[in-house]
């Protein structure tokens, strides 16, 4: 962790020795101006006892700001999210790029520390540079049984980060967050593709912005961040494509064959006038964040335990069990066929991908005209 300017450092040094630890502060000459040298000042066994004697040292020269000496939880918090937290319209930003902006932090990232800090209400009035490792620790402990093992670490990392924050602008002197062990990660359970009678389910709530959403996921093995970023202009009707995806150089600007049993979900939100496909209110791309809070609510509303990745789980699964030729799966899906050239698409490989979607059935019939939204009064 990278300490205040003018609070010296510790440096472990090389070699079998038995004080290993060397304490340095900047040199200064009789005028008091800095010379831009450090100089050691002490060598030491552990690393906590060179801790602690920086520490006695920044106390007596009175290096540390007085006032950020008295900094609680949440003021830190705060400091750090209005200087690293991305601004709306950097979100905007990096929602139409695809790209962090330096010095800020991702999106996701900004969801699960703020998420993280919601957690920490034990200490949030806490003085900062008061808490030790048990404090921390309590947190933690209180959120056990309310929380999976994932977003556990994901606090464990949001107090070191904050750690590192308050050693960097001279809050602390010396962070105990570093010394939370992680949480073991529990056998992750594998993913299940959704039931027929989940897809029965989910189909008699089309016309409802997330059931069509899983819909049109289930029936073109998109990613809900590919479908989420589809742009009006790739779309093409009359064709029975689009073209789009993202991550990988076999994923990226692929076609993706329309099934006819989605082409009126797709016809209900389609206007030109849109550049996407799926927009809110304001006619912006509708932000993931936004359309998982509501697609927690649709699972809970029907009582279902999925992740909407699942979809493309589905999809594949279902191909597969219809013995779909796998080259035309991999299109589909973004893969890239071992052991097969470059494809050029044409007029008939268009088709091919077109036929191959149109596998997927899950064997189940669909009325494609239920509007039952009443359901969800």
């Amino acid at each position: 962790m990278k300490r205040a300017n003018g609070t010296g450092t510790i440096i472990k040094l090389s070699g079998n020795r038995r004080k290993a630890w060397m304490v340095k502060v900047p040199e200064y000459n009789e005028n008091g101006t800095f010379t831009g040298h450090q100089i050691p000042i002490g060598y030491f066994a552990t690393r906590s006892e060179a801790d602690l004697c920086l520490a006695e040292y920044n106390k007596s020269h009175g290096t540390y700001d007085a006032d950020k000496m008295q900094y609680t939880f949440s003021d830190v918090y705060n400091d750090f999210k209005n200087e690293k937290f991305p601004t709306k319209e950097e979100q905007k930003q990096m929602n139409e790029n695809q790209k962090k902006i330096i010095g800020k932090v991702g999106i996701s990232n900004m969801y699960q520390l703020s998420g993280s800090y919601k957690r920490s209400k034990k200490i949030w009035n806490r003085q900062y540079s008061e808490l030790r490792k048990q404090d921390f620790k309590l947190v933690i402990d209180d959120c056990k049984n309310e929380v999976g093992t994932s977003k556990l670490n994901h606090i464990i990392s949001f107090f070191r980060t904050l750690d590192d924050y308050a050693l960097e602008q001279g809050i602390i002197q010396k962070g105990y967050a570093q010394f939370l062990d992680f949480v073991e990660e529990e056998v992750e359970e594998e993913k299940v593709p959704y039931s027929k009678e989940e897809i029965k389910t989910i189909w008699e709530y089309e016309g409802y912005l997330i059931a069509d959403i899983l819909l049109i996921l289930l029936y073109s093995c998109m990613r809900i961040e590919e479908l989420l970023s589809l742009e009006t202009k790739n779309i093409f009707l009359n064709e029975n494509y689009m073209i789009g995806g993202l991550k990988t150089d076999a994923g990226k600007n692929r076609i993706i064959p329309i099934h006819h049993i989605i082409k009126n979900i797709i016809l209900r939100y389609y206007n030109s006038n849109n550049r996407y496909l799926f927009v809110d209110e304001n006619g912006n791309k509708i932000k993931y964040s936004n359309y998982r809070e509501e697609f927690n609510l649709f699972m809970d509303k029907l009582n279902m335990e999925h992740i909407t990745h699942e979809t493309r789980l589905s999809a594949r699964s279902e191909l597969d069990r219809k013995g779909a030729n796998e080259v035309c799966t991999d299109r589909i899906l973004g893969h890239k066929s071992q052991g097969i050239g470059r494809v050029k698409y044409t007029k008939k490989t268009i088709e091919e991908l077109i036929e191959t979607i149109e596998l997927i059935t899950y064997d189940i019939l669909q009325n494609n005209s239920f509007q039952v939204l009443s359901k969800l009064m």
